[in-house]
């Protein structure tokens, strides 16, 4: 899509508002796991491919990560913003959160591509469990660059509803939610509660009732649920691993680092990923970010990564 385009639908969005879907063809989605690939090693890759802008919203980073936002500086406009307690940086190019978490994993380049998922480039984190997608999709640059920017203007833990929830790319729906604003646990719980077939879940963190009840109401009516939760998390305060334990087929992850997925593969066609973890704080106290994306191809690859965990 060229920029003139975009700024008409823009137009069109300010004054109807963008609850219809919009439609864009472009490169095909990348998705990568660890361990089997170094997602620091990918990330780095992505942030030399940017010409102009590098903006990214990371919970936490390593120095090397850290060094490579400098020296992309020289070069392009890096923008940073992290989450207070891990802040790696400082300077006018450094923004950070003051309560709650700063929980994102993204970075948005040129205004064109976007790198999401529940992977915080940190030095231990490439031998953990985690996922990552990088879009090409100038709709979803610009929902994400939005809530970029709410945050570099020092609008944490809210702002505007997203304005392109409803991506049509390469012909497979992206829908591209913020927490606290767009209300990702009622969105998440609307499309498990549509599940005819089965319901695959890998949470680092597991504390909402109402998610473990639907789980359970759902495996009753026939649907397939299997789920996987981080075995550090499994007594956590009001975790649901010991509620859903003997109600659905559920077990602790087997990684002696962690597995850090945030996922849900809804009836092997669905995925919902990013750093939402179904969690009340994730939902009302945190910056954090939600896609779910209805592609038979990518839900695969998913699920592949969940049979390899769950076996």
């Amino acid at each position: 899509m060229n920029k003139i385009s975009l700024l008409l639908v823009l137009v069109g969005c300010l004054v109807l508002g963008c609850t219809k879907q919009v439609s864009e063809n472009n490169l095909q989605t990348e998705v990568y796991f660890s361990p089997e690939t170094n997602l620091n090693e990918k990330l780095g890759e992505f942030m030399d491919s940017a010409n102009k802008t590098l903006h990214c919203a990371l919970y936490d980073m390593s120095d090397e990560i850290a060094q490579k936002l400098v020296e992309k500086s020289k070069n392009v406009d890096v923008k940073l913003v992290m989450d207070d307690a891990n802040k790696k940086l400082n300077g006018n190019a450094v923004k950070v959160d003051g309560n709650g978490l700063m929980h994102d994993k993204f970075c948005i380049i040129d205004d064109k591509k976007v790198w999401t998922g529940s992977f915080n480039p940190t030095k231990t984190a490439s031998l953990s469990d985690n996922n990552v997608l990088i879009i090409y999709s100038s709709y979803a640059a610009k929902d994400y660059s939005d809530e970029f920017f709410e945050m570099w203007n020092g609008n944490f833990k809210g702002g505007s509803r997203t304005k392109f929830q409803n991506i049509l790319l390469n012909n497979k729906s992206y829908n591209i939610y913020f927490c606290p604003e767009d209300n990702c646990a009622e969105k998440l719980l609307k499309k498990l509660e549509s599940a005819e077939k089965s319901i695959y879940f890998m949470a680092y963190s597991f504390t909402r009732k109402d998610f473990a009840d639907v789980l359970i109401e759902k495996n009753e009516k026939g649907v397939d649920v299997k789920g996987i939760i981080e075995k550090q998390r499994v007594n956590e305060s009001y975790g649901q691993y010991n509620y859903l334990y003997e109600k659905i087929q559920l077990k602790a992850d087997e990684n002696k680092y962690l597995m850090h997925h945030k996922v849900f593969i809804i009836d092997e066609k669905i995925v919902a990923t990013g750093s939402f973890n179904p969690t009340y704080g994730a939902d009302k106290n945190n910056d954090e970010n939600l896609i779910i994306i209805e592609d038979e191809k990518i839900a695969k690859l998913y699920l592949e990564e969940f049979d390899k965990l769950y076996q």
